[in-house]
């Protein structure tokens, strides 16, 4: 356009503009950046400008919140959002920020199919490379016309896209103000991406592949105490496949088979078979309803809803169940390791006496392990929390080779005594005045409440992602806590981690240094997926 009033743009450090500049700092009202006006000598002459396109994601007017930042919020305040919608398709669920009093919103989405890994280590394989595909081309600019990912992040907006065992998931997030027309314009994008198409261009699937290849080299490379707590999850989680599996599977993937993945899945898009949508932050229910019926757009159900990711039940045994986990042959890895998981149950009671318990030994676990017999760096008692399943964990990784220990015999070894001598010990001298301290710190952090909005929307998404709907967990088992007695702990203990406890669910997985133990029980696991196959999920019976 021609025009009499040139615009001249300087970027540099603030202290160089403030000696340069003859006008007075002015703020920027959107973002608050500050900047520094004046006008150009007459003598510049006009000349034929070329803007660019206006960003379709800058808020029209100044941001505002809706509602001031509430002083002191109290839980109440952090209740579950609402459900506007559920018609057996779709679900809807919405809450309106009254507590932070920033003019920002944040949406999550679940497109439910068994498309994207709930089936197969190939389903896995081939959703990561779809969706790897998706992100990379959606954020270039040279292939992406229908938006531009760059502007959004200009704008302050952000997206994410991801696939797992429950489907297809998309988050939004920044200013409430473009959010809408942001989410809209991903999701359709994405419906319409053309994964083939890309992969061919330039060579995008090749480079795709390559780096799952590395990254899946990596994981075949981990420590053995990574080794470790996977083929714990391989044994104890549904779905989850051996890491074998994955690299076989990514062996066959290639443009045939991504296309061929593809139509079988009707596009990914035309598998989904239900969807959930959380919108909260500074806005409405139209808001919230605007984004909704733009995600289901041209989605019609009808396939399979994917079972919800569960916990196996590892029967009750006196003896451990042992499965050897050997390094690839290949690595250098000199590390050995050990890891022993104890099912303790489920429900708020069991969930409070475990982190107890786990407080009890963790320390104690590190002195005997690491600082007294200097095993490695990697000693560790702790709780753990899988889809509403607490259990006890003790790993254990070392380097040594010498008389102290040789290999993961000695390291099971030493932590059979802790358990059979020191964790007794330790529980005998527990009173109600260390119990009282204990559990006031586990309590308080469970009471604490979210310092932004992405903490009060994190728990709310993951009793919507699960199906549980149990909003009041933390403040249950918190409570939980509270009413706990010494003797509470004590039987946790002697039911569910003790050589004779009627309750005992243990596991055991080692891993050698890149080679099958030396001291191999006959009686092993020989099959991690096999075993893992009969066992039925926790609550299931």
């Amino acid at each position: 356009m021609n025009t009499n009033m040139p615009l001249v743009t300087v970027v540099a450090p603030q202290d160089e503009l403030q000696v340069a500049a003859k006008g007075a700092k002015q703020i920027e009202p959107i973002y608050k950046t500050p900047y520094f006006a004046e006008k150009l000598p007459t003598s510049v002459k006009s000349s034929q400008i070329k803007f660019p396109p206006v960003n379709p994601y800058i808020p029209d007017t100044d941001p505002k919140p809706k509602y001031p930042k509430k002083g002191k919020p109290t839980l109440k305040d952090f209740g579950p959002p609402t459900k506007l919608l559920d018609d057996g398709f779709g679900k809807l669920w919405f809450k309106e920020d009254r507590i932070f009093g920033v003019p920002r919103a944040a949406v999550l989405v679940l497109l439910r199919t068994e498309a994207t890994s709930s089936r197969s280590a190939a389903d896995a394989i081939h959703a990561r490379i779809w969706t790897r595909l998706a992100t990379d081309a959606l954020r270039d600019a040279d292939y992406q016309r229908d938006f531009d990912s760059y502007d959004a992040s200009l704008a302050g907006l952000e997206w994410t896209l991801g696939a797992g065992p429950r489907g297809v998931q998309l988050s939004f997030g920044g200013y409430d103000a473009k959010l809408p027309e942001l989410a809209e314009s991903v999701v359709n994008a994405v419906k319409s991406f053309d994964a083939v198409q890309y992969g061919l261009k330039n060579d995008n699937l090749e480079r795709v592949l390559d780096g799952t290849r590395r990254d899946i080299k990596a994981a075949r490379a981990a420590p053995a105490s990574s080794r470790c707590i996977e083929e714990l999850g391989v044994l104890t989680e549904r779905p989850k496949f051996p890491l074998i599996e994955a690299e076989n599977a990514l062996k066959k993937t290639n443009v045939d088979s991504l296309r061929k993945w593809l139509t079988e899945n009707a596009n990914v898009f035309g598998s989904v078979a239900a969807t959930d949508v959380l919108v909260e932050g500074n806005c409405d229910e139209n808001y919230a309803r605007r984004i909704e019926k733009s995600v289901r757009s041209g989605l019609s159900g009808g396939s399979t809803i994917p079972a919800e990711p569960s916990v196996l039940q590892v029967p009750l045994a006196s003896v451990v169940p042992i499965r050897y986990a050997a390094k690839p042959s290949a690595s250098d890895e000199v590390n050995y390791a050990a890891i022993y998981s104890y099912q303790t149950g489920s429900g708020s009671d069991i969930r409070a006496a475990t982190l107890v318990l786990s407080s009890v030994l963790e320390a104690p676990f590190y002195e005997a392990l690491r600082t007294k017999r200097q095993l490695g760096y990697v000693v560790q008692a702790a709780s753990r929390y899988r889809e509403g399943v607490s259990s006890m964990v003790f790993l254990a990784q070392s380097a040594k080779n010498d008389d102290v220990c040789k290999g993961p015999s000695d390291l099971v070894r030493y932590i059979d005594e802790f358990l059979d001598t020191e964790a007794p010990s330790l529980l005998d001298k527990l009173d109600a005045a260390q119990l009282a301290d204990i559990v006031d710190g586990l309590a308080r952090r469970l009471d604490e409440l979210p310092k932004a909005l992405g903490g009060a929307v994190a728990p709310h998404w993951d009793e919507i992602v699960s199906r549980r709907y149990d909003w009041d967990r933390r403040a249950r088992e918190a409570a939980a806590l509270r009413k706990l007695s010494v003797g509470d702990v004590r039987d946790l203990f002697y039911l569910s981690l003790a050589r004779t406890g009627a309750s005992r669910r243990p596991i055991l997985v080692v891993a050698d240094r890149g080679k099958p133990s030396s001291s191999m029980r006959t009686d092993a696991i020989p099959d991690a997926a096999a075993w893992a196959s009969k066992l039925e999920s926790w609550g299931s019976s």
